[in-house]
């Protein structure tokens, strides 16, 4: 099983639009066969920003290759998104599509972090467990 983590939320839209967005988003990967489909909480600092935003992020499985691109070319399209985290046997990548084909940029490993780790970097995923999360 392959792990994608994406939003619909863009940082120029209102509340009710990213949730009505998140909302839409939810109900393709189910359609598109995603399974495990969570909600997580996502903390990035944008480019150009004092501090890191964050936003209502899904995570969920797809069986194979063919599925992950399929989903990650549809967020990156419809939804205007600059990039999907994908993990697979723990290897992280931030893929991204360029108009034409989709680029992977290796990240290092998925690890559990300590609360401090993930403030400090600005950088991480909280699941519903409380858990921190980030590539490294």
């Amino acid at each position: 099983m392959i792990t994608l983590l994406a939003t619909a939320y863009r940082a120029n839209n209102t509340l009710s639009t990213n949730w009505l967005a998140n909302k839409q988003l939810r109900r393709q990967l189910y359609q598109l066969g995603a399974t495990g489909i969570n909600e997580v909480v996502g903390s990035y600092k944008e480019e150009g920003e004092d501090i890191a935003s964050q936003e209502i992020s899904f995570k969920f499985q797809v069986a194979d290759q063919r599925t992950a691109r399929k989903i990650i070319t549809i967020i990156c399209t419809e939804y205007k998104q600059d990039s999907v985290l994908l993990i697979n046997g723990g290897l992280c990548h931030l893929v991204s599509f360029d108009g034409s084909y989709l680029q992977y940029n290796e990240l290092g490993c998925w690890h559990n972090i300590s609360k401090q780790e993930a403030l400090e970097k600005e950088c991480y995923t909280l699941d519903k467990a409380g858990l921190y999360w980030l590539a490294k």
